[in-house]
C-alpha cells in the first residue's frame, strides 16, 4: 500500500479506520507511510478502539488519548475533533457509531431492541459486545460523535470551502448492504446511524464522504454527496490476491475549492 500511495502522489492520504485492535500494529502500519510527502489523515474504526475484556480497559481512552498519540508519532493527523483546511478544502472526521437506526425495520417482529443492545441473535454476535467499552450506551456514543462532527463541520463552514467528511460508520441508509437473510441483516443495526447522516446532510458544503466499516466497495452519490468506500477486507475476501486487492483499496477523488 505505501508503494501504491507513492505512485499516486496525492495531496492528502486518508485512512478511514479498522487497522487493528493492537496499538502497536496501528503504529507499525501508519509508520510505513513515512516516505509519503503529503498530508496524512486518520479516523479510527471500531476495531481500532477494541480493548481486552478486563476491568479498567477503556475504548474512550484509546480514542481520545492513545490513538491520537500514535498518529502524532507517525506523522498522521488524528482527524476527529481536529478539523483542518488543506489547499482550500476542509476535512472533518469521526469514528461515528450506531444507534440501531439503520437496522432492517422489516425484521422488528423477529429481532427485539434488547437483541440489538446485547448484540446477539440466534447464536450470532457483533464483536463490539465483547471488546468495545465506552462507558456509555451505543445511543449515547452516537449522539456524542454526531454532535462533535457537527461542531467540526460548522467550524469549517466559516472557511467557505468544500468539505470532505470522513466517517468510519455509515451515515446513510442508502449505503447499507442487505441480503434478505435474517442472520446477515441483523448486523445492519451496527453499520452506522441516520443521526450522522442528518448532521452531514444539513451542511451543504460537504461534497465528498469517505467511509469505512463496510466490506463492500462503493462509489455512489447520495443527495449530491459523492460517497466512497474502498475496503481491503479480510484475506478470504480477496480472491484476486493480496497485491491487486491492496491497489484497489487505494482510491483517488478530486476535490477543489
Amino acid at each position: 500500500m505505501p508503494e501504491a500511495v507513492a505512485e499516486l502522489a496525492p495531496d492528502v492520504f486518508v485512512v478511514a479506520g479498522d487497522v487493528s485492535a493492537e496499538l502497536s500494529d496501528v503504529e507499525d502500519f501508519l509508520s510505513r507511510f513515512d516516505a509519503a510527502r503529503c498530508h496524512k489523515l486518520f479516523v479510527p474504526g471500531n476495531h481500532d478502539i477494541w480493548v481486552s475484556p478486563w476491568p479498567g480497559q477503556s475504548s474512550r481512552t484509546k480514542y481520545e488519548r492513545d490513538l491520537p498519540e500514535v498518529c502524532r508519532r507517525t506523522g498522521f493527523h488524528f482527524l476527529p475533533g481536529r478539523p483542518m483546511v488543506i489547499r482550500g478544502v476542509g476535512f472533518a472526521g469521526s469514528i461515528g457509531w450506531y444507534d440501531y437506526s439503520l437496522r432492517d425495520l422489516s425484521l422488528d417482529r423477529q429481532i427485539s431492541m434488547d437483541d440489538y443492545r446485547r448484540k446477539r441473535f440466534r447464536g450470532r454476535m457483533w464483536s463490539d459486545a465483547r471488546y468495545a467499552r465506552w462507558g456509555a450506551t451505543d445511543e449515547q456514543v452516537t449522539e456524542e460523535m454526531a454532535s462533535e462532527l457537527g461542531r467540526d463541520l460548522d467550524e469549517l463552514e466559516a472557511a467557505g470551502a468544500p468539505v470532505v467528511a470522513v466517517v468510519h460508520h455509515l451515515p446513510f441508509e442508502e449505503l447499507v448492504v442487505r441480503r434478505g437473510e435474517v442472520g446477515f441483516d441483523f448486523f445492519s443495526a451496527f453499520m452506522g446511524s441516520s443521526a450522522l447522516g442528518r448532521v452531514i446532510r444539513a451542511r451543504p458544503m460537504v461534497k465528498v464522504l469517505i467511509f469505512g466499516h463496510t466490506h463492500f466497495e462503493q462509489d455512489v452519490v447520495v443527495d449530491g454527496i459523492r460517497a466512497l468506500a474502498a475496503p481491503l477486507g479480510y484475506e478470504h475476501e480477496r480472491p484476486e490476491g493480496a497485491e491487486e486487492a491492496l491497489r484497489k483499496s487505494v482510491r483517488t477523488v478530486e476535490v477543489g475549492p
